[in-house]
């Protein structure tokens, strides 16, 4: 292949048209291993944001039964104080 000006060119066109082919088939694979990644991504985000309601609310659980356990106690030492001062 020749240049306008008359001179063998070094590459062909077809060496060109070779490695953008390659790398247009290169960025199509990144981009869907790229798509891929992103959907596990969600997917993972959205098992640890279950996985967190999960965690929440059996900490709300656990800080109603404290609640619960700190009264019945202050229940019993006012029954017991009443007791002794009787």
């Amino acid at each position: 292949m020749e240049c306008p000006h008359g001179h063998d060119a070094l590459v062909t066109k077809e060496f060109f048209e070779n490695i953008f082919g390659t790398l247009k088939e290169d960025i199509a694979a990144l981009n869907q291993d790229i798509t891929t990644d992103m959907k596990e991504i969600r997917w993972d985000l959205g098992d640890l944001g279950k996985r967190v309601d999960t965690l929440e609310q059996s900490n709300d659980s656990c800080e109603e039964e404290l609640d619960r356990h700190h009264q019945e106690r202050l229940e019993l030492r006012d029954k017991n104080m009443e007791l002794h001062t009787s």
